[in-house]
């Protein structure tokens, strides 16, 4: 059976010359699947979240509750649009600019968020990396739209 693999397994597998890459590992179109659905998971959230604090037992949240779902809804689409032109194209600037809106939602909105909500602490240092990668991940959508600009799908 050695032999046998040995002759056919490692002549049929390409040899890899180039070292492994960051886009080897990451997967376009389960990225894409990703993205798309924690934006629409998130846009929930922000609904029920907005009429918890309109209406119901979260109206006495504190006052960085409101700021932090209203910059959580105004990225929610941007991530949905992201995951849209990610899609047939697999670019890896676009990706790379979801990841980042999506790690800056987590540590920047949702952190500020559970702070208000739930009175937690822990991670109230890590906010304003949340705000950087918030930053990062639109300068980077910039430069995403700029380079698959007239190029063909799968380019990037």
């Amino acid at each position: 059976m050695r032999a046998f693999r040995m002759r056919f397994c490692e002549h049929d597998a390409p040899s890899r010359k180039e070292p492994l890459m960051p886009e080897d590992l990451i997967k376009p179109a389960a990225t894409t699947r990703i993205l798309l659905s924690l934006g629409a998971l998130q846009g929930a959230a922000c609904v029920a979240l907005s009429a918890a604090l309109a209406h119901g037992p979260l109206a006495t949240a504190g006052p960085m509750a409101q700021p932090a779902l209203t910059l959580l809804m105004w990225h929610v689409p941007a991530l949905l649009v992201i995951g849209l032109l990610a899609r047939p194209r697999a670019s890896r600037w676009l990706i790379a600019a979801g990841v980042l809106m999506q790690g800056g939602l987590m540590l920047f909105s949702w952190n500020l968020l559970a702070r208000a909500l739930l009175d937690f602490q822990a991670l109230r240092s890590l906010v304003p990396v949340g705000g950087m990668a918030l930053i990062a991940g639109w300068l980077v959508l910039a430069v995403a739209v700029n380079r698959t600009a007239g190029s063909p799908p799968g380019a990037g």
